[in-house]
């Protein structure tokens, strides 16, 4: 029940900003009803503010910005600190428009900005779901499941593939 842009996170992002550790925030809502949350608290655009006032700050939108696509694009085209994982849309949502969805970000030119994910921790289907999601999308080149499964995390993250082999 809090908006990205609140004051009592300011915080948060100085600290974010200070250690160089990337935050990662929820938007789009969650799967089940949530007393506290507020759809339009999940708007990308209310994350500007933000990275007016903390530049450089690494944030990463959990859900892929779902169901906010053009401002999700909005925010990826002015800061290019901002990425995404596909969390929760790549097993929650119907396969058809998880795709569609996925397919327009990788149209406008994120497909270097697009992490995988889950968002999953009780349910290690969902992980399974995911992964198959990536795999079976015919629509990406096989260069674009590699940035998508790990490639853009390594970059985002600030992380050598040399440590994970």
């Amino acid at each position: 029940g809090i908006s990205p842009n609140a004051v009592e996170l300011d915080k948060i992002w100085k600290l974010s900003l200070e250690t160089d550790i990337p935050v990662g925030i929820h938007l789009a809502g969650p799967g089940a009803p949530t007393p506290t949350f507020m759809s339009s608290y999940g708007n990308p655009l209310l994350i500007e503010p933000v990275l007016k006032k903390y530049p450089g700050i690494r944030i990463y939108m959990m859900h892929g910005g779902w169901p906010y696509l053009e401002e999700t694009v909005s925010i990826l085209r002015q800061y290019p600190n901002v990425y995404l994982d596909i969390s929760w849309i790549s097993w929650q949502m119907p396969r058809a428009l998880y795709y569609e969805y996925l397919r327009k970000l990788i149209l406008y030119g994120f497909e270097k900005r697009i992490m995988f994910g889950t968002d999953q921790v009780s349910w290690p289907k969902a992980i399974e779901i995911a992964i198959k999601g990536i795999e079976e999308a015919e629509f990406l080149s096989a260069d674009q499941k590699k940035n998508i499964f790990y490639r853009n995390a390594l970059r985002f993250f600030r992380l050598s593939e040399e440590r994970f082999k």
